[in-house]
Formats: C-alpha cells, structure tokens, sequence
C-alpha cells in the first residue's frame, strides 16, 4: 500500500500516517467552510479535481485533518476535496481532527520551505520551520 502524500510548497506531509494517528479519535471541532474555500482552493493554491470532489468517492461526513505548527496555528493538510464539495453544497462547516505540533512533526515527509502558516517566517526567515526529511520506507 502506497503513502498518500499532500505536498504544499516545498512541503509534503504523510497523510496515511496522519489518518492512522486520527483514526481511533472523534473530531475535536470543526473547521469554517468558506474561508477555505474562498482563500485556498478558489485562490489557487491547493489544486482540486472539480469533478472528483463532487463524485461518491468524496465524503463529507469525514472530518478533515489539520496540522499544528510551531507558532500553533493549523492548517488543513487533507480535506480539500471534501472542503470543496461542503463549499458547492452550501455547507458552512466541516468536522475536523487536528494533529498536535508532535503529531505534525511525524507526519512531514520534507520541509523546505517557507512556513505554510500565518507567522511570519518565510524562505529566507530564521523563523521558519526547521528543515525536516523521512524516508517513507521507515514507516
């Protein structure tokens, strides 16, 4: 079975494992639909399959998953299929299970980049992230 891996700039994160890790917890909250919609996929930062996010194989019943950084804030990492189809269906929220910063440290795969979240690190920042790498083979 293949990793399913969510790339984000010059990131990319394990979102099997991230699924593995939320899978025996309830959703902690809910995530705003628009917002996400309007500021990521609508702006053109994560691609989405327009048809595929309308399809069966996409269900909104299942909580998104947000990753937490080292500032604390969060950022969804897989979901934005579903976030899409919430978003055409007139949903105003999607459940949501967010990982811990740990948690989020275990699930990214590289982390080159600048910081995905509000803060303001950048590329050239000494705030970022700290550089990240995992061999998928040593899940």
């Amino acid at each position: 079975m293949s990793a399913e891996i969510f790339t984000f700039l010059l990131s990319a994160y394990d979102i099997s494992l991230a699924r593995r890790i939320v899978a025996q917890r309830p959703p902690g909250g809910t995530i705003p639909v628009r917002p996400y919609y309007e500021g990521v996929i609508g702006a053109g930062i994560v691609a989405i399959d327009e048809a595929y996010a309308m399809s069966d194989a996409v269900d909104i019943s299942q909580p998104v998953i947000a990753g937490t950084f080292h500032d604390g804030t969060t950022m969804v990492l897989d979901g934005y299929h579903r976030i899409t189809r919430a978003y055409r269906e007139g949903h105003a929220t999607l459940r949501c299970c967010t990982l811990s910063a740990a948690e989020t440290n275990q699930i990214t795969l590289i982390d080159q980049g600048p910081c995905p979240c509000t803060c303001s690190g950048s590329a050239d920042s000494k705030e970022r992230r700290p550089s990240a790498t995992r061999n998928l083979a040593n899940n």
